[in-house]
């Protein structure tokens, strides 16, 4: 999966180095370069994407993944999330359902560790669930052996999560998760992180799906009174 997008860079390298030789340059060469510039940093950022999730496990198996604490609104993060996914595919709508009250739903944890998870799970969607028009994030404060946590869920309309792979979803290097695809880019990680920031902020993440009906991601994270 990292050697993927090594042939297309050089691909993309040689076409800019043509471009960079023509010395007639009118608009259509500005257009073919810009063009050309999109498509090398599209494969530049999935490198940094799949590194990224190798460091990430590596720090989570040594034990040594930051989590710097402090007092995160669920509701301010998940609208950015928000913001972040329609940015990226704007093509997929995500409809986001935050409660009224309380004003604000404040978790102990780390701000950009925690919009990494709901971003992973919007992005899974977005790239796995075939046939999806739209998203749907919600979030609620609800209280469960005494104590109180805040409810996230992330819902695609796609086909599903196969049986056979629901148990293993949140290990490492699973792949092939969506009924409707055999093949998937990426390393198969971004689960198995998002599981390990969720434990260490003390709260749990779980999937529930049917086949043909979509799939349903959940996020239960202590609230801070």
């Amino acid at each position: 999966e990292l050697r993927t997008p090594l042939t297309p860079l050089s691909m993309y390298s040689e076409v800019l180095r043509k471009l960079l030789a023509e010395r007639n340059r009118d608009p259509a060469w500005e257009r073919r370069m810009l063009d050309t510039v999109g498509k090398f940093q599209s494969q530049i950022s999935q490198i940094a994407r799949l590194t990224d999730d190798l460091v990430d496990v590596a720090r989570l198996e040594s034990g040594r993944l930051s989590v710097e604490r402090k007092p995160v609104d669920l509701k301010a993060l998940l609208s950015r999330a928000r913001e972040q996914s329609i940015a990226i595919s704007p093509e997929i709508s995500v409809k986001l359902s935050l409660p009224d009250e309380p004003k604000q739903v404040i978790v102990n944890g780390d701000q950009q560790r925690l919009l990494q998870v709901v971003g992973n799970l919007l992005g899974n969607a977005v790239r796995h669930a075939t046939g999806t028009q739209r998203l749907e994030m919600s979030l609620r404060a609800q209280e469960k052996e005494g104590k109180r946590y805040a409810r996230i869920e992330v819902r695609d309309h796609g086909p599903g999560i196969a049986p056979e792979v629901m148990e293993a979803l949140f290990t490492r290097f699973t792949k092939g998760t969506r009924a409707a695809q055999a093949s998937r880019s990426g390393l198969g990680l971004g689960l198995f992180i998002c599981r390990g920031i969720v434990e260490q902020h003390g709260g749990t993440i779980r999937a529930s799906s049917k086949p043909g009906e979509g799939a349903t991601f959940i996020v239960e994270l202590p609230i801070v009174d």
